[in-house]
């Protein structure tokens, strides 16, 4: 085992954590660093690594990580050029991303062309990733091993339910629609129920499974669709309860089973849905172009805002080191 480390420590969502460690684990392979893992308990996930998944991974708590020293760790933005060339025995990284190789980037291009937000790589992109690449996602997603009690809950829904004749619905609500810059507001019920009204002229008999994080929305959508929802029956929509977060699983793997998903705007549970799903679902994001172009101006003014505050915490913490 190399003595070199790298260390995933997002301290996003379940879907944002997961990203994280497939890349890590994905670039300690390559680069013969061992795989550490850093999965804090906050308002954004409520319960452990082990609340959620079999697998046997060495973590390490934020005191541990701040007890090591700054000559030996490098913490970086998430890009394979840092881990490839770094001499640290410690390299960390909370990157929401899949990172890729540069021999990947390189051969294709379209992944190096900026998109909107001027954001590059193969995140939500769905719709052009190579086959090479998803292999290589999936090879590492395959891994992972949900608890055998949440297997057995998903086991028992799926058998109940038709779920891959289904159309898989998941709007993203609570953090997501809570600011001007949030993302979600861009997908609007409105704009949800709509394209289900459309789907079921076209086809009366369809069936959705809706998945949200938000019962006002699930009571609202159940009420516009009486008979078509089927969906998993939570016993709570409080983010930092460990029983949320497992519920939270379980709704993203049962999407992930679905045939066609209507996502949230730039939701990475939408996004890893896909991924689940061995990316055959196919895929919508459901976008009100008004509110899009709002989120978008909205961003660019909080850019010209936090990049003052942001060069006040550098020149406060230089020096020190900073977790």
């Amino acid at each position: 085992m190399s003595n070199k480390k790298i260390i995933a420590m997002n301290l996003g969502g379940i879907s944002n954590r997961i990203k994280c460690l497939i890349s890590m684990w994905r670039s300690g392979d390559l680069y013969n660093r061992e795989l550490i893992l850093e999965w804090r308990e906050n308002h954004t996930c409520g319960c452990k690594f082990k609340d959620l998944f079999e697998n046997e991974v060495k973590e390490i708590s934020k005191e541990e990580l701040k007890k090591i020293s700054g000559k030996d760790l490098q913490i970086f933005e998430g890009d394979f050029l840092t881990i490839k060339d770094s001499s640290k025995k410690y390299i960390a990284t909370g990157t929401w991303r899949f990172l890729l190789t540069p021999k990947e980037l390189e051969e294709n291009s379209f992944l190096k062309e900026e998109h909107e937000l001027n954001e590059k790589g193969l995140d939500f992109n769905f719709f052009n990733i190579p086959k090479k690449i998803k292999k290589e996602i999936l090879k590492y997603l395959k891994k992972l091993k949900p608890l055998k009690s949440i297997q057995k809950e998903i086991d028992n829904f799926q058998r109940k339910n038709n779920l891959k004749e289904m159309i898989g619905v998941h709007i993203r609500r609570g953090d997501f629609s809570d600011r001007p810059t949030s993302p979600g507001k861009v997908s609007s019920n409105e704009k949800f129920i709509k394209r289900m009204n459309e789907l079921l002229k076209e086809n009366p008999k369809i069936k959705f499974f809706l998945c949200t994080d938000s019962k006002e929305v699930e009571e609202k959508i159940q009420k516009e669709f009486p008979d078509k929802i089927f969906k998993y029956p939570k016993t709570s929509f409080t983010r930092t309860d460990v029983r949320a977060t497992q519920e939270g699983l379980i709704d993203l793997l049962l999407l992930s089973k679905t045939k066609h998903i209507l996502g949230t705007y730039r939701s990475t549970f939408t996004e890893m849905a896909w991924w689940f799903g061995e990316c055959k679902p196919k895929m919508e994001i459901i976008i009100d172009t008004k509110k899009q172009k709002e989120y978008f101006e909205n961003v660019e003014k909080s850019k010209k805002e936090i990049i003052p505050k942001i060069k006040r915490i550098i020149l406060k913490l230089m020096g020190k080191k900073f977790i």
